[in-house]
């Protein structure tokens, strides 16, 4: 597995080939359960579980953090932070802290979030975190590379 994910490597590193090509070579990537499984194998961490954790885990110090930021900011920081009034469930405070960071470092969300509608390609997209609203009221997440 090691060799393996070596030479991976070498090749998108210095062929920098298009996402069309690794996604016929390598179709595997772009699925999430086995990015998860290859990330298992090789660390012996689970990505998924562990990056909700840490986020659960912060999320108090990061809304902390968040507050201290002023100007035009801390307004749309303070309009995430009501969200949480209306909805206090884990996926809203995990999504006012992702946003909220967002903001916090003064990143454009377009560069991070796509909204989709489920039948879109996003294989033009470098990283992205693909929400997805199909058929039920929360929206579903995964990370593109």
């Amino acid at each position: 597995m090691a060799k393996t994910f070596s030479i991976r490597r070498q090749e998108v590193v210095n062929q920098e080939p298009s996402v069309s090509d690794l996604k016929e070579r390598w179709p595997a990537l772009f699925d999430a359960a086995q990015i998860n499984q290859e990330f298992r194998q090789i660390t012996t961490v689970s990505l998924e579980t562990t990056f909700i954790a840490k986020l659960d885990h912060y999320s108090s110090k990061i809304m902390s953090l968040l507050s201290s930021r002023g100007g035009a900011a801390k307004v749309k920081i303070q309009h995430l932070q009501n969200i949480l009034l209306q909805d206090n469930s884990v996926e809203a405070r995990r999504e006012v802290a992702i946003c909220g960071l967002m903001v916090y470092l003064r990143e454009k969300e377009d560069d991070l979030f796509k909204e989709e509608d489920g039948d879109g390609d996003i294989t033009g997209e470098l990283m992205k975190i693909v929400t997805t609203q199909v058929g039920i009221p929360a929206a579903h997440a995964k990370i593109v590379l």
